[in-house]
């Protein structure tokens, strides 16, 4: 499971960099924030991460949109959980 040492959080995408803006969809949390990846953690995307708010394991990121050159519109969802 990745953790949030792994992630590094950003407000621009850089060169060869992709931003995730997601939206924890834990019930009471809803805590927006941005996942910054690159090729040297890409494989994040393919785990389960936890939010760095409400700290619930387990959630893997669904991607809805792309907003921009590098940057992507994502929910964190956890299972058990409908939307």
């Amino acid at each position: 499971m990745a953790t949030a040492s792994k992630i590094q959080y950003s407000s621009a995408p850089g060169e060869g960099e992709a931003i995730y803006r997601t939206v924890c969809e834990n019930p009471g949390c809803g805590h927006a924030f941005d996942l910054s990846f690159t090729r040297l953690n890409l494989g994040v995307l393919g785990s389960r991460i936890a939010c760095p708010r409400c700290h619930r394991p387990g959630g893997a990121l669904n991607r809805d949109q792309r907003i921009g050159d590098g940057v992507f519109l994502s929910r964190l969802m956890f299972p058990g959980i409908r939307s």
